[in-house]
């Protein structure tokens, strides 16, 4: 009889041990890595025009790649990223240091003229009158 209470014992302990040890799985107890802070966070910048993002967070030298380089192409300089745009398009620019933080910054680029925006949307004049319309951002 005693040794049908130990294995009983026995298995209420394992199964105890076992269920601290799941209920301890369920949770990621690693603590997050933080990635790279890149500023601004995303880019729109006209063909054959640059930008700049500043990369904080991280330990240079950074290593950056463009998702397409017929889009847009990257270079890093310690810190600062110049991002300069090709042709029409987006991409994404992807940025590591030298402890493997990661970043990335989408690019759009396009054509900033096509931008234009104006006060007014539309204007009717009757002859010999004036109306102004200012052009805005």
């Amino acid at each position: 009889m005693k040794k049908v209470k130990f294995i009983k014992f026995t298995m209420a302990f394992f199964a105890c041990v076992l269920a601290v040890t799941m209920g301890s799985c369920d949770k990621n107890d690693d603590p997050k890595v933080p990635d790279l802070k890149c500023t601004p966070s995303k880019v729109e910048v006209a063909p054959g025009k640059t930008a700049t993002v500043t990369v904080s967070g991280g330990t240079a030298p950074f290593t950056v790649t463009s998702s397409d380089s017929k889009i847009a192409t990257v270079k890093a300089d310690k810190n600062t990223i110049t991002i300069t745009g090709v042709k029409n398009g987006t991409a994404t620019i992807l940025i590591s240091d030298s402890k493997k933080l990661t970043g990335k910054v989408p690019v759009m680029v396009k054509d900033m003229a096509s931008e234009l925006d104006f006060d007014k949307k539309s204007i009717s004049v009757t002859a010999g009158k004036e109306e102004t319309v200012t052009v805005k951002g």
